[in-house]
């Protein structure tokens, strides 16, 4: 790839126009610094790239819990990891936006209030990773892997698992509030309370219904979801039983 144009489908700013046009920030040069360069993962882009790319076949149901089971520990890794970076590293800013990507791959994969309530995250967590102060780096392969099997879980046509949906995000919430609570000690008070709404009006009721659906899906039969070492201390993760939806 040696450069890209976006246009918008109306209005007075129709017409292409290069990435650098739209920020110093979006152009190909400065884009390629954010990527984890490597051999396997230029495979993967030019599989998807030629539609080459397989998708496992739905009827795998194993393969979806544990999909579910490693998007969600991917993102626990992640959330410890931010927990030891300092309020000022550039690191937040990488981690931000690929927050906003997971959060915007559960909106897709969601209707209604709940992806209101993610699509609302993605916007905030989008805001937060514009800081021109700090120099991009690539993304962590933690929040890309796990928005990578996110998107994976749609595209084979993945039913919507109350249980998968709430282990993400309960760990997607813990990434939220480690950026805020950067963002707080940073001295962005507004950017903070913008994201701090969004946990309490939005995200929290979410989690809720979330949370009293895979309990009942557990009381009806279901393979409870059961945890480990850490889960007490809001560290661990859940391990995903089978449920219907």
């Amino acid at each position: 790839m040696s450069g890209y144009s976006v246009t918008a489908d109306k209005g007075s700013d129709a017409g292409w126009k290069g990435g650098k046009q739209l920020g110093v920030d979006l152009s190909l040069t400065s884009l390629r610094k954010t990527w984890e360069d490597t051999p396997e993962n230029r495979a993967q882009a030019l599989e998807l790239w030629t539609r080459s790319a397989t998708v496992p076949p739905r009827k795998e149901t194993p393969l979806d819990l544990k999909r579910w089971n490693t998007t969600q520990q991917h993102l626990a890794a992640q959330a410890i990891a931010l927990g030891k970076v300092g309020p000022a590293d550039g690191q937040w800013m990488s981690a931000s936006r690929e927050a906003a990507a997971v959060w915007a791959q559960l909106a897709l994969q969601s209707e209604g209030p709940e992806a209101a309530a993610y699509s609302a995250a993605a916007r905030e967590m989008a805001r937060a990773s514009q800081d021109r102060r700090y120099q991009a780096r690539a993304a962590t392969s933690g929040m890309r892997d796990a928005a990578r099997h996110l998107s994976l879980l749609a595209m084979a046509g993945s039913p919507s698992s109350a249980r998968g949906t709430l282990a993400v995000v309960e760990q997607m919430m813990r990434i939220t509030e480690a950026v805020r609570a950067a963002q707080e000690a940073r001295g962005e008070r507004v950017r903070a309370q913008r994201v701090a709404t969004v946990q309490s009006q939005r995200l929290a009721q979410v989690q809720a219904q979330l949370r009293g659906k895979a309990e009942t899906l557990g009381v009806a039969g279901g393979a409870p979801m059961t945890t480990w070492a850490g889960r007490a201390n809001g560290t661990g993760t859940w391990t995903i039983g089978d449920d219907d939806g």
